[in-house]
C-alpha cells in the first residue's frame, strides 16, 4: 500500500510539473492584454475596504452597463487621415466580447466599511489567493478568532469576541447555507471553486459571510483549472466552466477537490463539492436560476487514530428568481432544500434536513438603500428546527462626510424568539480622518446539544428472564437565548491607498453556548460577562509603490473567562508586486507572521469530565507565499508554518501541523 501511495504522489507531482512547463511555452509568444486588476496591488493580508457600498448605486444603476459617465471629445483632426469609412457588412456580428452576458441581475450588496466592521475580497483580490477552504480567508479578517483542533479538515471554530456557536452565518447568492448536525457550520466545508467575491461583516452581535458566485463578464465562455500537490498529500483539483446558450441562458459546471493525510498521515481528511447552475432570462431586468451543490466530506470512521471521524454527504437544491422594478426596485425570492446524509459506517453525524424560504425587496432612494427580508425554515429536529426570521436595514450615505448603516432583525427557532437592534455611523473624512462608533443590542436564539442518559432493562438468558441494566447516552438539543449589549469607537486615516484605524470594543454576553463541533460537543453554556478590548489595523505603501505592509492587532484586557478568546492575537505582513513587460508578467511575494496569545480553553476535571479548564500557550507562526503569473497562466507557491513550529496549538493536545509546502497553478481560458 505504502508503495503504490508512495508510486500515486510521485507520478502526480511529475505530472504537475510537467503541465506547468508545457502551460508556459506556448504562452511567451501570445500577445494578450494585462487583465483589469494588474495596475493595483493585491491586499493579501486586509481585504478591500468597502466604504463606497454606502453611497446610494440609483444614479449608477441607471446608466447603461459597461458605459462611462463622463464623455471625451475627440478632435476632428484626429480623424483627418481615416479617409475609409469601416461600413459594417450585413452579416457582420458584435464581437462576443463587447456583448453583455445574460446574467441575473446583480445581488444587491449590504453596505458598509471597515468603519463598520466589513471587509471584502473582490474577483481580483481572490486570483491572488491559493487556499483550501473558506476558512483561510475568515481567519485573516482582524479580530476574527479561529479554534482549530488540528491540521486542515479537523474541526475549527470561528466566532468574534468569542461569543461561541450559534453566531456565525454564511450565506451563498441569498441562500443561508445553514448548518446541519452541528450549532456552527465549519468554514472548511466551503468549497472555493464558484467564488467571486467574500464579504464578511464582522458585526458587534457575530460574524456575517455573504458570497457571491462567478458571473459571467461577457458573451464569451470562460473556463479555469486550478491544481496543486504539497506536503502532507495535500493536493487541489478545482475545474470551472461557464457559457452562454443562446441569448437568454447560463450554464455553470465546476468540481472541487481537497485531500490531505495530514501530519504524519494521522488526519486524513477530503472533500469533493460539486456545482451546477442553469440560469434563464425572461427579460434584461427579471430571470430565474435553478442551482445544485453537493458535497462529500470524510474524515474516516474507522481508524483509532482518527481524533473526530466524519463520512458524510450534504446536497443543496435551490431555486432562485430575480427582477428589477421601476423605481430602483429589487425583488428577490428563493426556496431549497439541504440534506445531511451519513455514511453506513458513521454513527456519530446525524442524518437531518432542512427546507429554507425567503424572499427580500431593495429600494434605493437617493440619500439611502432600505432593504426588508423574511426568511422561513422548517425542519422539525435537531439543530435545524423550525424557525422564522424578519430583518429591516438601511445603509444611508446622507452627505459627503456622513454615512450610516442600521438593522432590526427578529428570529424564531425551535419556540424561542429574539430581537437584535444594531447601528453604526462615521463623520468624516476631514483631512483624511474620520470618526465611528456601532452599538448593539438584544436577544438571539441559540441552539446546542445537551447529552442526556437514559436506564433501561434488556432481558437476556435462557428463556429470555434474566434482566440486565443497560445505560444510554442521548444527543439531545436545546435551545436558549443569548442577550448581548455592545459597543465600539474608533478613528480611522486614509489617503490614497493607505489605511490606518484603531477602535475600542465592549461586549457583555449573558452566556456562550459551544461550537457543537468534534470538540465540544455536549458541554454547557458558559456564563459569560462584559470584556473590554483594543483593536488596530493598517494597509500602507511602504518605500517603492510596489511594496506593502499590512497587518491587525487585538487585544483583550480581561477575557471574562469566555473560552477560545485569547488575550491578543496579531498578523502582519509585506507583500510585494510589480507588473512588467506590459502586464504580460506580474510577480507577487509576500511574508507574514501570525501570533496567537494564551487563552482559556478545553480541560478536564477531576472525574475525568471535558470541561473549560485548559490554557493554551503563545505562538507564532511564519507563512510564505509567491505568485508569478504569465500572461493568463498563475504558478504559486506557499509555505505554511515556515519554520516548522510543532508545539502550536488552539487546544491542548491538539497541536497544527508542521510544515507545509504547495506548489501548483492556475489557468484561465475563454473562448
Amino acid at each position: 500500500m505504502n508503495a503504490a501511495r508512495m508510486i500515486r504522489s510521485t507520478a502526480f507531482r511529475l505530472v504537475l510539473a510537467l503541465a506547468c512547463a508545457l502551460l508556459a511555452a506556448p504562452l511567451a509568444g501570445q500577445a494578450v492584454p494585462a487583465p483589469r486588476d494588474t495596475a493595483k496591488a493585491p491586499p493579501q493580508g486586509i481585504p478591500v475596504r468597502t466604504e463606497r457600498d454606502t453611497v446610494p448605486r440609483a444614479r449608477r444603476d441607471s446608466l447603461p452597463a459597461g458605459r462611462d459617465t463622463a464623455a471625451v471629445r475627440i478632435p476632428g483632426e484626429a480623424r483627418a487621415n481615416d479617409t475609409l469609412p469601416d461600413k459594417a457588412a450585413h452579416d457582420t456580428v458584435p464581437a462576443d466580447s463587447t456583448l453583455p452576458a445574460p446574467n441575473l441581475p446583480e445581488y444587491r450588496r449590504r453596505g458598509g466599511g471597515s468603519w463598520s466592521g466589513v471587509w471584502t475580497w473582490e474577483k481580483r483580490d481572490l486570483d491572488y489567493f491559493h487556499g483550501l477552504s473558506l476558512l483561510d480567508l475568515l481567519e485573516r479578517v482582524p479580530g476574527v478568532s479561529v479554534t482549530r483542533s488540528g491540521d486542515f479538515g479537523q474541526p475549527a471554530g470561528v466566532s468574534a469576541y468569542a461569543l461561541g456557536g450559534g453566531r456565525l452565518r454564511i450565506y451563498m447568492n441569498g441562500f443561508e447555507i445553514v448548518p446541519l448536525g452541528t450549532g456552527t457550520l465549519d468554514p472548511q466545508q466551503i468549497a472555493l471553486v464558484d467564488v467571486e467575491t467574500v464579504r464578511v461583516e464582522r458585526e458587534l452581535t457575530g460574524i456575517r459571510v455573504d458570497i457571491t458566485t462567478y458571473r459571467l463578464e461577457d458573451r464569451r465562455a470562460f473556463a479555469q483549472i486550478e491544481a496543486a500537490d504539497g506536503d502532507f498529500s495535500t493536493r487541489i483539483l478545482r475545474g470551472f466552466f461557464a457559457r452562454p446558450i443562446g441569448a437568454s441562458n447560463v450554464v455553470e459546471a465546476g468540481y472541487d477537490v481537497v485531500s490531505t493525510s495530514g501530519f504524519l498521515r494521522r488526519s486524513q481528511y477530503s472533500a469533493s463539492t460539486a456545482v451546477a447552475r442553469f440560469s434563464h432570462l425572461f427579460a434584461p431586468d427579471r430571470g430565474v436560476e435553478i442551482e445544485y451543490r453537493s458535497g462529500k466530506f470524510d474524515r474516516g470512521t474507522n481508524s483509532t487514530a482518527l481524533t473526530f471521524p466524519l463520512s458524510a454527504d450534504r446536497a443543496d437544491l435551490i431555486l432562485r428568481g430575480r427582477a428589477r422594478l421601476p423605481g430602483n426596485l429589487m425583488l428577490d425570492a428563493q426556496v431549497g432544500r439541504t440534506t445531511l446524509k451519513p455514511a453506513p459506517s458513521d454513527s456519530v453525524t446525524p442524518s437531518e434536513s432542512q427546507v429554507q424560504a425567503s424572499a427580500r425587496a431593495t429600494l434605493t432612494l437617493p440619500v439611502a438603500t432600505l432593504q426588508g427580508e423574511a426568511r422561513l425554515f422548517r425542519a422539525g429536529h435537531g439543530y435545524a428546527g423550525d424557525g422564522a426570521e424578519l430583518s429591516l436595514r438601511a445603509d444611508a450615505g446622507l452627505s459627503k462626510f456622513v454615512a450610516a448603516t442600521g438593522e432590526l432583525r427578529s428570529v424564531t427557532s425551535q419556540g424561542t424568539t429574539g430581537l437584535e437592534m444594531e447601528g453604526g455611523v462615521r463623520v468624516g473624512p476631514f483631512a483624511g480622518f474620520s470618526a465611528f462608533g456601532s452599538v448593539a443590542a438584544g436577544k438571539r436564539p441559540l441552539t446546542y446539544t445537551a447529552d442526556s442518559v437514559r436506564t433501561r432493562l434488556t432481558f437476556g438468558g435462557l428463556g429470555g428472564v434474566v434482566p440486565s441494566t443497560v445505560v444510554d447516552t442521548i444527543v439531545g438539543f436545546r435551545t436558549t437565548s443569548g442577550s448581548i449589549n455592545a459597543a465600539r469607537v474608533g478613528a480611522e486615516w486614509s489617503r490614497g491607498t493607505a489605511l490606518v484605524g484603531a477602535a475600542a470594543v465592549r461586549t457583555d454576553a449573558d452566556q456562550v453556548v459551544p461550537f457543537g463541533l468534534g470538540f465540544d460537543p455536549g458541554l454547557a453554556p458558559v456564563q459569560a460577562g462584559a470584556v473590554n478590548s483594543i483593536e488596530a489595523y493598517a494597509s500602507v505603501p511602504i518605500y517603492f509603490q510596489w511594496a506593502r505592509l499590512d497587518g491587525w492587532y487585538s487585544r483583550t484586557a480581561d477575557t471574562g473567562g469566555r473560552p477560545f478568546l485569547p488575550v491578543d492575537r496579531a498578523r502582519a505582513g509585506i507583500t510585494f508586486h510589480k507588473v512588467f513587460y506590459t502586464g504580460n508578467l506580474e510577480p507577487t511575494a509576500r511574508v507574514e507572521a501570525l501570533v496567537r496569545g494564551p487563552a482559556t480553553t478545553l480541560g478536564v476535571d477531576s472525574q475525568g469530565r471535558l470541561d473549560y479548564s485548559g490554557q493554551t500557550q503563545r505562538y507564532a507562526l511564519f507563512n510564505f507565499y509567491l505568485q508569478i503569473r504569465i500572461i493568463d497562466v498563475r504558478l504559486f507557491l506557499q509555505t505554511e508554518n515556515l519554520i516548522g513550529r510543532r508545539t502550536a496549538a488552539d487546544i491542548p493536545g491538539l497541536f497544527l501541523p508542521g510544515t507545509r509546502n504547495m506548489y501548483g497553478f492556475r489557468w484561465f481560458f475563454r473562448n
